[in-house]
């Protein structure tokens, strides 16, 4: 996610590499930064990096983002504006651990890599409106963007946007494997399914139907997919879906230390 950020920043003109600091601690990371954009500047420490930073982006795993603060913490000024994109990590642990109180959270996707990325992000109230600006044009850089004024959205976000092309990716998965049972080549089958997923998306964006309204235009009475859907149904397919994405907020608010006793078949007795 690191990469496909600076890459949109770079090429998205948001600011030249001579004045975009980097610090990785895996070091063919840092060499790889710099060959592919030249004059973008490596540090040997994450304290080094930030020193008279306007904006800070953490990049960071949620289980080292406790020491990655206290490491920077004495060198990020208070003027910075520092935002993460680290799951589950609530803009209380960036407001306790630094001077600035300038922070937004932010959730992207893998899609980014290729600039079609889903951003879902918020901010303190001590953002000025540049620094909001500067947030969303960042953001802008590797696709699309959402701004929600309750961080409560955010762990919910990291469920459908942060984890959702995983379930997507299962789903193309489970698709081209059963084609292959069926009987069909794995290219072929591989093909079909990936143009299938890309125009059925196409097609719910450029429609004005609801899209349980697409779903049953294709289901005839009777039909294949009527038979389908069926089997889909009484396999519990909707559930499991629910039941993931359920599964994905409550691991967010895990990795926030927070209370994940919420959901179907949870009791707060």
């Amino acid at each position: 996610m690191a990469e496909a950020m600076v890459g949109g920043m770079m090429c998205g003109g948001l600011q030249p590499a001579s004045d975009t600091h980097v610090y990785d601690t895996n070091e063919k990371r840092m060499s790889f930064y710099q060959e592919r954009w030249p004059g973008l500047q490596t540090h040997t420490s994450a304290a080094a990096c930030v020193e008279n930073a306007d904006l800070v982006l953490l990049a960071v795993k949620p289980q080292h983002m406790a020491g990655v603060l206290a490491d920077i913490s004495p060198a990020v000024p208070k003027s910075s504006l520092v935002v993460s994109i680290a799951a589950g990590c609530p803009i209380s642990m960036f407001s306790k651990a630094l001077p600035t109180q300038a922070v937004c959270r932010a959730m992207p996707n893998t899609p980014a890599m290729i600039g079609k990325g889903m951003s879902v992000w918020t901010s303190t109230p001590e953002c000025t409106s540049e620094q909001r600006l500067m947030a969303q044009r960042l953001l802008a850089c590797f696709g699309d963007e959402l701004f929600v004024a309750d961080e409560d959205y955010l762990d919910k976000a990291t469920a459908l946007v942060g984890s959702g092309p995983a379930y997507i990716f299962m789903f193309i998965e489970a698709m081209i494997d059963s084609g292959v049972h069926i009987g069909v080549p794995r290219e072929t089958a591989e093909k079909l399914v990936v143009k299938t997923v890309e125009g059925s998306t196409a097609y719910l964006q450029a429609s004005n139907k609801h899209v349980a309204s697409l779903r049953n235009d294709i289901t005839s009475p009777g039909g294949t997919t009527a038979a389908a859907i069926y089997t889909s149904e009484k396999g519990g397919f909707r559930t499991t879906v629910a039941d993931s994405i359920w599964a994905a907020y409550r691991r967010s608010l895990e990795l926030g230390e927070r209370d994940s006793n919420v959901g179907p078949g949870r009791s707060k007795a």
